[in-house]
């Protein structure tokens, strides 16, 4: 069956190709439930990102010129409109576990969250080919008619992410279809990010819409509604 790695690699633009970009660009739109919980309500308007795919640095540019934000490996900070430095916060993901379950999160912390989420999304499976990642071949997943090859995905641990290690799953065609991950900073929560659709930009394709569900600790969604949608709009890869 060859290296599921590499096989997936290959059907999403292949390592040349992504080695060839050094940062990308995109509008997000994301909603629904989850963002209402612990208190989060709205924690994520209408913005554009920017982002290194090589680092954990980036900028979140908020709407109706409401400032920026910007984030690196141990800091994260907010800007006004006229480059005021009005808060910022050390190791955020540190931050988020002390809060424990329940209590609300602040912008930075929100900001924080949702930039590593999106950056998921942007850089995968490629991310899983750098250094301090490991992966492994878990049994294959059977969705409806299809079977799904599985990929477990262990995070190096100075990577600032709400998990520590993800299951990717792919179909034949060697795009994914759904990611299973256990967030460590909502209190251990399981979820799952079904794929609704693909877009591709500068030779790479991207899963740039995604669903949100609950989930059994085996990986089985949850018959309850989604609880977000997650959209990257108008992107594109920096050379």
């Amino acid at each position: 069956m060859g290296n599921l790695l590499d096989s997936v690699i290959e059907a999403h633009g292949g390592l040349a190709r992504w080695r060839s970009v050094t940062d990308f660009v995109t509008d997000i739109d994301v909603r629904g439930t989850l963002c209402e919980l612990s208190g989060r309500r709205g924690m994520v308007p209408q913005s554009r990102l920017l982002f290194s795919l090589r680092d954990q640095r980036g900028v979140i540019l908020l709407p109706n010129d409401g400032g920026r934000i910007m984030t690196d490996p141990d800091r994260i900070s907010l800007f006004d409109s006229h480059g005021v430095e009005l808060a910022s916060q050390l190791r955020p993901r540190h931050t988020l576990l002390l809060k424990g379950v329940g209590a609300e999160w602040d912008v930075l912390q929100t900001a924080h969250f949702m930039a590593t989420v999106i950056r998921q999304i942007a850089a995968g499976p490629f991310l899983y080919s750098m250094p301090g990642f490991s992966t492994e071949e878990l049994s294959p997943w059977i969705e409806g008619n299809e079977v799904w090859r599985a990929l477990k995905v262990s995070y190096p641990p100075d990577l600032e992410v709400p998990f520590r290690s993800q299951v990717a799953y792919y179909g034949k065609d060697g795009l994914l279809r759904r990611i299973r991950s256990n967030s460590e900073v909502q209190g251990g929560l399981n979820l799952v990010e079904d794929v609704t659709a693909y877009d591709q930009s500068n030779g790479i394709l991207v899963a740039s819409s995604r669903e949100v569900f609950s989930c059994e600790p085996s990986g089985t969604r949850s018959s309850k509604g989604s609880l977000a949608q997650i959209q990257l709009m108008d992107y594109f890869f920096a050379d």
